[in-house]
């Protein structure tokens, strides 16, 4: 008991939460936000379910030229469309916006669905704050993500460490 209490005060911050999942300051300057694991859960769902009709929909046309079943162009146009309009419309925001955001001095770690970015000052382009979206918009050379307003309660503090920290 006495070794699990010890274990316990080791590994916990003064608010009770682990260290690494803390938004506050650790002993290396750095502070970390993160989206609650159920939205991660949903994004990961809603880029399966993607993937998925990107799939199964041409897979579907394939599979009926095979058999000789006749096609009307008409309705698979349709289809087809619907897929791409759903594509265009929720893959980037599944693949882009961001999980979890470290600010250090002079460098951000942006951890998206499928990769982990460590950028430093010099790599990011600009920093925007749209006020007509929900997401917050940080472009590099090769890439952009998404921070999304909603999904980190404390937005403005990370806003703020952004510019602070990384950008000047």
């Amino acid at each position: 008991m006495f070794m699990l209490e010890k274990y316990n005060t080791l590994l916990l911050c003064k608010d009770g939460l682990p260290q690494g999942k803390s938004s506050g300051m650790t002993e290396f300057g750095e502070k970390t936000f993160k989206r609650a694991v159920w939205k991660h859960c949903l994004r990961w769902l809603l880029f399966v379910f993607l993937v998925g009709l990107n799939i199964a929909m041409p897979g579907s046309l394939i599979e009926r030229l095979i058999r000789h079943v006749p096609i009307q162009p008409g309705p698979e146009a349709v289809q087809f469309l619907f897929l791409l309009l759903c594509d265009l419309y929720m893959l980037p925001s599944a693949v882009f916006e961001v999980n979890s955001v470290t600010v250090r001095d002079g460098e951000v770690i942006l951890g998206c669905l499928l990769w982990k970015s460590k950028l430093k000052k010099d790599q990011i382009v600009s920093f925007k704050i749209p006020k007509m979206l929900t997401w917050a918009l940080l472009r590099t050379p090769r890439c952009f993500y998404l921070i999304n307003r909603a999904d980190f309660g404390n937005f403005e503090e990370l806003a703020t460490l952004i510019e602070q920290r990384v950008l000047n």
